[in-house]
């Protein structure tokens, strides 16, 4: 299990920069992001390399929460997502995004309603990680 930090943007030039900007004068290393919108915000998610500092940094200027997710490497090759779906075939998945990743490996970030069945369904079938396996 993994954590990630969503903070919710207004849609105005500069607030992803002052995010970044933010990340940067602390040492945080962004691992992963994804960016889902609608006309007025969006939803900024991020895996990082000290949730707890980024945290800090970034409360006193946005709205953020922390949610527990689940990182799974899958083989870089054609049909990896599609046995990841089947294997999650049970649970209601809320969003999933890819992550960046210097490995022959493809990672995905997976936010499943229920954390539990979800982990169950890929115990033994799929490589499960934690943020601390993003570094370097």
């Amino acid at each position: 299990m993994a954590k990630q930090i969503s903070l919710l943007l207004e849609n105005v030039p500069g607030r992803l920069a002052r995010v970044t900007e933010l990340l940067g004068k602390s040492g945080i290393d962004i691992r992963a992001v994804s960016v889902n919108e609608t006309s007025d915000f969006s939803i900024l998610r991020l895996i990082v390399n000290g949730t707890d500092k980024a945290v800090s940094c970034l409360e006193k200027e946005f709205t953020v929460s922390v949610s527990d997710i689940l990182l799974v490497e899958l083989d870089d090759r054609p049909g990896s997502l599609h046995e990841l779906a089947k294997a999650l075939a049970g649970v209601n998945i809320e969003y999933l995004y890819d992550v960046i990743s210097h490995r022959q490996t493809a990672i995905v970030a997976i936010k499943p309603r229920d954390m539990a069945k979800a982990a169950s369904a890929l115990n033994g079938r799929f490589r499960v990680l934690d943020d601390s396996s993003l570094s370097g």
